[in-house]
């Protein structure tokens, strides 16, 4: 049975004020545990920005249940319980969870998200009801590979998908195709494809084809260096991740937001006003259930 889900990937270009707030400063307060009752949820999230766009259809093959999604660039506004209020660009990392803003939530680091316990938030996330029958591993050698290709895919694309929304929604395809393992579990090496497996886009559009080179170049082990130079990416960034994560049910999604990090040999944007900025987050609103 599939899951319905569409990326917009707009034409519209907007240009918005944006404030970032370096993860290590502000996203760290009393979120290093690894089970609900240790999470405190001192982020409120709500959204900051509109969709815009056409889309392009993506479809999951998990749990017997048909849903319908839609998908936007998500401009997301942080108000901490102490501190300032942030605005920011995000990823959703949870495709198959509805979007609950305004929702608290923990802010924690991707090391902490998948810290490769059975406990860990991306392990709970993906034992939620809505990831039930996706066959999806929580042993630590799949959050081990999870969490290597989401570094990577950001070191060598996250920069490209700022260039137009295009890009911006083949890394939201890439990024969901890592979320649910579809490079496999126990070898990184294993090769991802956008037409198969259990996150699918079989349109052929221009996204499509993006996010299957990324996935290309993310699979092409050990000559990785390479296949990304092949499409243009060979030069890498360093980020500071967080990742947002609710910890109560009902449950909303959960999100990823970068900033800058060291050592970065890629030109990071030296503004904060971003023209047209792709990073797309989903958001999903649930349809009546479908009889299989």
């Amino acid at each position: 049975m599939n899951l319905k889900l569409s990326f917009l990937a707009g034409a519209t270009i907007a240009l918005m004020s944006l404030v970032s707030t370096p993860a290590t400063a502000g996203y760290s307060s009393g979120c290093t545990g690894t089970t609900s009752t240790t999470c405190v949820e001192d982020h409120s999230l709500s959204s900051n920005g509109s969709a815009v766009g056409a889309s392009t259809t993506v479809s999951t093959n998990s749990g017997a249940n048909s849903f319908g999604y839609s998908s936007w660039r998500l401009n997301l506004k942080d108000t901490p319980t102490t501190g300032a209020a942030s605005t920011f660009w995000a990823y959703c990392i949870d495709p198959l969870t509805t979007s609950q803003l305004t929702t608290s939530y923990a802010a924690v680091s991707l090391g902490t998200y998948l810290n490769g316990t059975t406990s860990s938030y991306y392990a709970q996330q993906i034992g939620r009801s809505g990831y039930s029958g996706a066959g999806l591993s929580n042993s630590s050698t799949a959050q081990g590979i999870v969490l290597g290709n989401i570094q990577e895919l950001f070191s060598h694309a996250y920069n490209d998908s700022l260039a137009n929304a295009t890009n911006a929604a083949a890394f939201g395809i890439a990024l969901w195709e890592i979320i649910m393992q579809d490079g496999g579990s126990t070898n990184p090496g294993n090769t991802f494809s956008v037409s198969t497996g259990r996150v699918r886009d079989t349109t052929g559009d221009a996204a499509a084809l993006r996010a299957q080179q990324y996935l290309t170049a993310l699979a092409d082990a050990p000559t990785e260096a390479t296949a990304w130079t092949n499409i243009g990416l060979g030069a890498s960034a360093a980020w500071n991740y967080t990742v947002f994560y609710d910890c109560t049910s009902p449950f909303s999604q959960t999100f990823i937001t970068v900033t800058s990090g060291t050592n970065s040999t890629v030109p990071v944007p030296g503004t904060l006003a971003l023209v047209g900025l792709g990073l797309l987050g989903a958001a999903r609103t649930r349809r009546a259930r479908q009889a299989a």
